[in-house]
């Protein structure tokens, strides 16, 4: 894991900057973003049957623009012949460098 620091910018987006002064992730209110590549997200809080603590961005765009920004926090288990509506989602715990940043934009909603 790399070492990272959270931070707010003017327009309100947090952000989680690596150390090594690599392009950070943006977690904008319908948005995630990494440098120039945008994926339009949507949030949910704790949304667990197990009630581990969690933040779920769910892709609103077909595509894996979500994937090439969070990795392998990206999941899609969806059948392309009928889970048309489902594009896929990234699933963030506590242990997460990226968690406390995009909680604190969910709950900023």
């Amino acid at each position: 894991m790399t070492a990272s620091h959270q931070s707010t910018s003017t327009d309100g987006s947090e952000s989680c900057k690596t150390m090594s002064g690599g392009e950070g992730v943006r977690f904008n209110k319908f948005n995630v973003a990494l440098g120039a590549i945008k994926a339009r997200v949507f949030y949910s809080l704790d949304n667990r049957i197990d009630n581990r603590k969690c933040v779920t961005l769910y892709a609103k765009d077909f595509g894996h623009t979500l994937r090439k920004i969070l990795g392998d926090a990206y999941e899609n288990k969806t059948d392309l012949q009928s889970d048309y509506f489902d594009q896929g989602k990234a699933v963030l715990f506590e242990s997460h460098p990226l968690y406390a940043a995009a909680r604190a934009r969910a709950e900023t909603r």
